[in-house]
């Protein structure tokens, strides 16, 4: 099987820059038209990673694929860094969407995203209303929200869940008074920390 051709593009959500690889089919052809897929990396992954994986093997089956590091994530810009913000998330799938359609080779009639674990979950979340997706596929994909509410069979009480939005309230408050952020780790860090 032949390897596919990767270009390194870029692209921008609300004035972010972000850094993407362009996979090509190994037997590209100037002129024609090639269906599309977006590839959503898993959370704390970036575009050289898993989703990259998978976007490699479907260039070599014709397709034309962008994969990116997220907004806040890796070689894109903004901050604060590492950021996952699911809304963020899904309009940087939106946005690689916007720059596939301005790529003269791509069938913009023919997109589709996909996604790893956690950008399962987006790449889901995207196509319920991009509809330039006529395709969706989730490679093991989490739901975060539910995720988030139940943190991976360990359920947590409404009373927390409300406890750590009016957390999230009041940092952001602080933020916007000039207070510098609060990094919370997305998985425990020691073991000890897991009941």
């Amino acid at each position: 099987m032949a390897a596919s051709k990767i270009q390194d593009v870029a692209f921008h959500n609300r004035g972010v820059r972000i850094a993407a690889h362009l996979h090509l089919p190994a037997k590209f052809e100037e002129g024609r038209k090639y269906p599309a897929l977006v590839g959503v990396h898993p959370a704390g992954g970036v575009k050289e990673q898993t989703i990259s994986l998978y976007a490699q093997r479907l260039a070599t089956h014709g397709f034309v694929v962008v994969v990116y590091d997220s907004s806040y994530q890796g070689a894109s810009g903004g901050e604060p860094r590492l950021l996952e913000d699911p809304t963020t998330r899904v309009e940087d799938a939106r946005c690689a969407a916007d720059f596939l359609t301005t790529q003269s080779f791509v069938d913009a009639e023919r997109m589709g995203v996909y996604g790893v674990c956690a950008g399962g979950g987006f790449a889901l979340a995207a196509a319920q209303i991009e509809r330039r997706f006529k395709a969706v596929a989730g490679i093991s994909a989490t739901p975060m929200g539910e995720a988030a509410r139940s943190f991976f069979g360990h359920p947590i009480p409404p009373a927390e869940q409300i406890e750590s939005l009016e957390a999230v309230s009041a940092q952001r408050t602080a933020q916007a008074n000039g207070a510098a952020p609060v990094y919370i780790p997305f998985v425990p860090e020691k073991l000890e920390e897991i009941d």
